[in-house]
């Protein structure tokens, strides 16, 4: 089978993350693939992204200063300017190994199929993978269950054809939305309906948060995080609540929620508030 060119949008949404983005940027920079552009969407209120940009005097950037706010918002707007075939979704706090577009070219050529690929994510803050990946055969389209459990974003490539038959980002979920999670899952849902598979592969593999992000480990910050965050992934439930293939994965959130609670773990309580929360609000 012959190898096909592969051109790939890396597209970043950033707000305040200056430092974190210049690490970030600088793995991108090293990347052994030379077929790529790097899409970054700025919302910050200064011009430190922009001034870190136009030092860093990179052709493969296309820069651009918004005025609105939301995750979502910002990846639409990227996925409007990408001119790439595959759509990578990168985070401003997460670091690519300079093998990474080297191995997604290997795995859409191998496979040759419209698939949707994700991988492994490292927490170097945590020093542990982000799930329990063993779990997952390698190579093998994820069903209805994994996905929702196993695909954060920063990990995520999708064909750009796909922006064509599913349309974009849901605005209402992510950070800065009304719902601040969950995006990525409804994205991935919503492809499946149009029978796009996600595949998973071992060795996509990126760290997340990067080990030089600086954590703020204010408490109630940390109670507001896990609510807002628990909020999304309830409305992102709800959203798709219609199809029997949610029913299970929604059903263990909701027992793991009530046993966290009962013996008392971290933040537990607010997480269930949360879940509850965005599941009896969310309405289309």
């Amino acid at each position: 089978m012959t190898s096909i060119q592969i051109k790939f949008s890396l597209i970043i949404g950033t707000l305040n993350r200056g430092e974190a983005l210049a690490y970030c940027l600088q793995s991108l920079k090293e990347f052994e693939y030379e077929s790529f552009e790097v899409i970054v969407i700025d919302q910050s209120q200064d011009d430190k992204t922009e001034n870190l940009i136009k030092n860093l005097n990179w052709e493969k950037i296309v820069y651009k200063h918004v005025g609105f706010r939301g995750l979502s918002k910002a990846r639409n707007e990227a996925m409007r300017l990408a001119n790439g075939d595959y759509i990578c979704l990168v985070d401003d706090d997460a670091y690519y190994p300079k093998d990474y577009l080297n191995t997604l070219c290997d795995h859409i050529n191998e496979t040759y199929e419209k698939y949707i690929y994700t991988g492994r994510m490292w927490d170097s803050i945590k020093k542990d993978y982000f799930v329990r990946y063993d779990k997952l055969k390698n190579a093998r389209p994820l069903s209805w269950r994994e996905m929702i459990r196993y695909c954060p974003s920063p990990c995520i490539t999708f064909p750009a054809e796909l922006v064509e038959t599913i349309g974009y980002f849901d605005e209402e979920f992510g950070v800065g939305a009304k719902y601040g999670a969950g995006e990525e899952t409804d994205y991935l849902l919503r492809a499946a309906f149009a029978n796009y598979r996600t595949v998973y592969y071992e060795n996509i593999l990126i760290e997340h948060p990067h080990k030089k992000l600086v954590v703020n480990t204010n408490v109630g910050n940390e109670q507001e995080k896990a609510v807002n965050y628990a909020r999304g992934i309830g409305a992102m439930y709800r959203k798709h609540f219609r199809h029997s293939e949610v029913y299970l994965p929604a059903l263990e959130l909701l027992l793991k929620d009530i046993v966290k609670t009962v013996i008392g773990k971290p933040l537990a309580k607010y997480i269930f508030n949360g879940h509850l929360e965005g599941f009896m609000q969310y309405h289309k």
